[in-house]
């Protein structure tokens, strides 16, 4: 097995590289999906059946770290993967436990991080977003531009609008938006008026939501620096691998009774 049986191409293109972190955790999340999925099932009492879960979990292993190797993640990087005839069940169980550990530390920081950089949208106020969202729709669709530059902006604004359905809305959704239209010239601004009140009233809707939440949920304020994280041991991580039993039906490490 490889890369594409625990990611897809589609879903490795939509992960947020420009962030490493993010995109690790992301990546994570999805194979380990996938790794529950190709090894749900199994008959514990097959031997055949039980190698190929441990040949499935020693790819997954392989992958993760070859991800962690390109995202920079050091503290996983450093995992040595042992040779597929020394793997064994307690080499992935703490694999797993140390992947788990370690992408917990980044699930909090970025909900710390999205709590502070999104707002609540209350439903009303979502209302009048969409309201000035399609008067700009309008705008950009009489505008004097080129297919590809109207398809764009068009396409912005399904973005946003798509981003307005969540619970919370992303300040970077909104400033994806202002972006995409500033840079445009010409032929929306000759609208100039209606389009900059439009996103006037946007920017002065989410401001004003913000500005309510952070009154009434103050936001715990953020480290200047970026948090160091590890895993759960200070102990060498490059040891030797185990030796395990060639089949271990349910995790366990007894002798097989044939």
């Amino acid at each position: 097995m490889g890369l594409y049986d625990f990611i897809t191409q589609d879903e490795l293109d939509e992960l947020p590289h420009e962030d490493g972190l993010r995109a690790f955790s992301m990546f994570v999340t999805t194979a380990q999906s996938k790794l529950a999925s190709l090894t749900r099932g199994f008959d514990p009492s097959d031997e055949n059946q039980w190698q190929e879960v441990q040949d499935t979990r020693h790819s997954f292993v392989n992958v993760v770290v070859g991800a962690a190797k390109r995202y920079g993640i050091d503290e996983l990087a450093s995992w040595q993967i042992p040779r597929i005839d020394n793997f064994g069940n307690t080499d992935y169980r703490q694999f797993q436990a140390d992947v788990d550990h370690y992408v917990t530390q980044l699930a909090i920081g970025h909900s710390l991080r999205d709590r502070r950089d999104s707002v609540p949208i209350p439903q009303q106020s979502k209302e009048k977003i969409r309201d000035y969202l399609r008067a700009l729709r309008e705008c950009i669709e009489k505008a004097d531009l080129s297919d590809a530059k109207r398809a764009n902006l068009l396409d912005r604004l399904d973005e946003f609008e798509q981003e307005l359905e969540k619970r919370r809305l992303t300040l970077l959704a909104l400033t994806r938006l202002m972006i995409s239209i500033a840079v445009v010239p010409g032929g929306l601004w000759a609208s100039y008026e209606i389009t900059n009140r439009l996103i006037g009233n946007v920017m002065q809707i989410v401001g004003e939501a913000k500005a309510v939440d952070e009154e009434h949920r103050p936001i715990p304020s953020l480290p200047t620096e970026t948090p160091t994280l590890s895993l759960p041991r200070v102990e060498e991580r490059k040891r030797p691998s185990r030796n395990a039993p060639a089949f271990e039906p349910g995790g366990l490490d007894d002798d097989i009774p044939f």
